[in-house]
């Protein structure tokens, strides 16, 4: 029931042969369900946005407080982006999300830190992609999540966390919540990774 959309240019065609600028991570053969190609124009999204030297603070009333902000900073329909340097503290659920097909974005050199929230499922993913691609993750930092490096469902690749940190972790690292391909763990410390 899962079709998952992969955004390609298409370099060079030779008779019934494509040759695109990413690899699909995925099988696409008719006994896997198959695929399809179809023409797409990249148009109403947003282009070339960053943040960058940024300190973020929710406030709260107690621990365990869910009225207060929630995610730092949410990035959807971004191509081409970049977050670096920007430290969140606080927040109920993370400081970044890549979601609605947000792609070609570098996080870099964040820190997540110190959540307030129930510790309990639907909370404290610190660095999620949601249904994005060619993203990558470096050099981060988190303490006290849950989820903190972690893919939701329809997620397709590739993506990638590279040299990253948690510490405190109350759940894995990876991918979660039904369905993602491509992703690539790189040094990545922190408590359980599983897939």
């Amino acid at each position: 029931a899962y079709q998952l959309t992969h955004r390609r240019v298409i370099t060079a065609i030779n008779g019934n042969q494509i040759t695109m600028d990413a690899p699909l991570v995925q099988a696409i053969e008719d006994q896997y369900g198959g695929g399809d190609i179809y023409k797409y124009t990249y148009s109403g999204e947003l282009e070339n946005i960053g943040f960058e030297n940024l300190r973020l603070e929710s406030t709260f009333a107690s621990a365990i407080d869910e009225n207060h902000g929630w995610y730092a900073m949410r990035v959807k329909n971004l191509q081409n982006g970049w977050v670096r340097q920007v430290t969140a503290r606080h927040f109920g659920m993370g400081l970044v999300v890549l979601s609605s097909r947000s792609q070609h974005i570098t996080v870099e050199d964040c820190a997540m830190l110190d959540p307030k929230s129930d510790i309990t499922g639907g909370r404290r993913y610190s660095f999620n992609i949601d249904d994005s691609e060619h993203n990558l993750f470096q050099r981060c930092l988190t303490r006290a999540g849950r989820h903190d490096y972690v893919s939701g469902s329809k997620t397709p690749g590739p993506n990638a966390f590279v040299d990253c940190r948690a510490e405190n972790t109350y759940a894995d690292i990876g991918p979660h919540f039904k369905y993602a391909t491509g992703q690539i763990y790189d040094n990545v410390m922190g408590g359980e990774i599983n897939v």
